[in-house]
């Protein structure tokens, strides 16, 4: 993104820093990549990195647990550029292996530096393309907790399921619950923006362009980091996965 005074969301991974009137790009990813030979994604979601992303902090890595992380006995839950769902990121669940809870975290404490996550966009397909059926699935974004944080945490964070029920948390608490709409296809993505004062604490939800909640954290967000996250019930049957795209952060 060039430099303006204004913060407009592309398909792609962005952090912006808003110092003083103009908006300055700090980490864009598009999850664009080359095509893995080998078929499917690429089970490194930090490949390419100097190619995909721009920005004053590029090339930024991810985080994640070891047993999905690049060479972990789950590596392929995690991916970049799956060609069912081109530039996204995929997460995936395995229950049989045991591995209900599957994220990835920026490693950056936004919050530090004196920085605070002012927009937060996301736009999250629940039980993408490829998928098994579950009776309890969802995929998330948490903010303002530690990497890795669950979406009930010391954060802020919401979650959408297939059917369009969605639930926000923040401080370990439920503050809104809701339906915007089942999907209708399985490549159907929902939009989720949060406008959060960071100073202060104060934030609004909204999904698919409709404000949903308006509330405060409290008081100041001490953590400034960023998780995409997905669950699914133990003792569900086969593979679910989640895609994320168009993701933008400003600061």
């Amino acid at each position: 993104m060039s430099l303006t005074t204004k913060c407009r969301f592309l398909p792609k991974v962005e952090a912006l820093e808003v110092r003083c009137l103009p908006s300055v790009t700090l980490l864009q990813d598009t999850f664009q990549t080359d095509k893995n030979p080998n078929g499917g994604g690429w089970n490194d979601v930090n490949h390419d990195l100097a190619g995909r992303q721009s920005g004053l902090l590029a090339p930024l890595p991810y985080v994640e647990s070891i047993a999905t992380g690049a060479g972990g006995a789950l590596d392929n839950l995690t991916q970049v550029n799956n060609p069912a769902v081109p530039n996204a990121l995929r997460l995936a669940d395995q229950p049989s292996a045991n591995q209900t809870f599957t994220f990835v975290s920026l490693e950056r404490n936004f919050a530090a530096d004196g920085l605070g996550i002012q927009q937060l966009h996301v736009e999250i397909d629940p039980l993408g393309l490829g998928s098994s059926s579950a009776a309890d699935h969802w995929a998330a974004v948490v903010f303002g907790a530690a990497p890795g944080s669950f979406v009930i945490s010391s954060g802020t964070g919401v979650l959408v399921r297939a059917n369009g029920d969605y639930e926000l948390f923040d401080r370990n608490k439920e503050v809104s619950t809701g339906n915007v709409g089942a999907k209708l296809t399985a490549g159907q993505f929902y939009t989720i923006d949060f406008t959060i004062a960071a100073a202060t604490g104060q934030f609004m939800l909204a999904i698919d362009g409709k404000q949903l909640f308006t509330g405060s954290h409290g008081g100041a967000y001490s953590k400034g980091y960023i998780t995409l996250e997905d669950f699914t019930g133990s003792g569900e049957a086969g593979m679910q996965a989640d895609y994320f795209q168009q993701s933008a952060i400003g600061l």
